[in-house]
Formats: structure tokens, C-alpha cells, sequence
């Protein structure tokens, strides 16, 4: 089957020391399956703004799949997580 799902979208944020690193996107699939896909989006100092994602996972079950947002800072910190799903048929 081999579906290819895109996940675009903007988060904004606001990040008070202003050193977010990265946005990490998890797809898990209807058959348990995780696909972990991390973006490069730093902030350069700002400490708000909005992050544009686009990414591509592909899938080979049929099903409600469930997706999971996070911005991660250079320290670690993770926001809260931005959840949806979408079905893949």
C-alpha cells in the first residue's frame, strides 16, 4: 500500500531565553509502528515567532494514525505536545 502522508503546518512559540534548537514530529501508525522525524528550526535569539514545518511519512496500514508536535529548546526543553490524527486509507 505505501501511503505518503505530508504534515505541513506553523507553530508559534514564544521561549523566554530564545534558543529553541529543533521541532520533532512522531506519526505512529495504526499498526504501533513510530516514525520520528526531527527539523532543524532554530530561533537565532528571537523569543517568539512562528516555525513552519513540512514533513513526509510513509505508511503501508490502513487506519487512524496519530501525530505529535514538539519544540525542543538547546537545553533540552519540550513544549507541549501539539496532537492530531488523520486516517490513511
Amino acid at each position: 500500500m505505501n501511503e505518503v502522508v505530508s504534515i505541513i503546518g506553523t507553530i508559534a512559540f514564544s521561549d523566554e531565553s530564545g534558543d529553541v534548537l529543533k521541532t520533532e514530529i512522531k506519526a505512529y501508525s495504526p499498526d504501533g509502528s513510530t516514525e520520528t522525524i526531527v527539523l532543524n528550526t532554530p530561533s537565532n535569539g528571537l523569543k517568539g515567532g512562528i516555525i513552519s514545518i513540512s514533513a513526509q511519512v510513509m505508511f503501508d496500514v490502513k487506519g487512524i494514525t496519530t501525530f505529535e508536535i514538539q519544540v525542543i529548546d538547546q537545553k533540552g526543553f519540550r513544549s507541549n505536545k501539539l496532537t492530531g490524527t488523520f486516517n490513511v486509507y
